[in-house]
């Protein structure tokens, strides 16, 4: 069952960072040019001394049940991607956190099961990027290594496999 499908020609990945627009957007004090090119959306950032740059997606309006996937079609150049996705549950009232890690340059196309999260330990991250409100699902793209970085996404959907 396809429950969210995002061709990044769509407006919800948004270039301006606008709080409240709901859509991509970047970390305070850090810089992540966003660009839709093409059907695509390019990331690059040169970030210095600490080394991270994150943009992210709430998703919101997700009846998620721990059995989803995300499917995210990808390729990275000049360093390694860090992709982290936050998960609500709603049954703990809890976010939970995952990871993956690629730095390949070829185009990719990586499935991230959601149950492989865990329960994140924090009063303040991610509730107060959207204040009063609990996305289902928080994603970001972060360079994982200090220096310059290249990411261009083509496609995100999330699935469940119903058994």
């Amino acid at each position: 069952m396809l429950l969210f499908s995002l061709v990044t020609a769509v407006i919800l990945w948004q270039e301006d960072f606008v709080q409240t627009a709901g859509g991509l957007q970047q970390l305070a004090h850090y810089k992540v040019r966003i660009e839709n090119r093409d059907g695509r959306v390019i990331l690059t950032g040169n970030p210095a001394r600490e080394g991270h740059s994150s943009a992210w997606l709430a998703i919101d309006q997700l009846d998620l049940t721990g059995k989803e996937f995300i499917k995210i079609r990808l390729r990275v150049d000049r360093n390694r991607l860090r992709i982290r996705y936050f998960p609500f549950d709603p049954k703990r009232r809890i976010y939970l956190e995952g990871r993956r890690y690629m730095d390949t340059s070829e185009w990719l196309e990586i499935t991230i099961p959601l149950s492989d999260a865990t329960p994140f330990p924090s009063l303040k991250f991610p509730y107060l990027l959207k204040p009063n409100q609990r996305p289902a699902l928080y994603l970001f793209f972060e360079n994982d290594r200090p220096g310059p970085f290249r990411i261009e996404i083509d496609r995100i959907t999330i699935f469940r496999r119903e058994q």
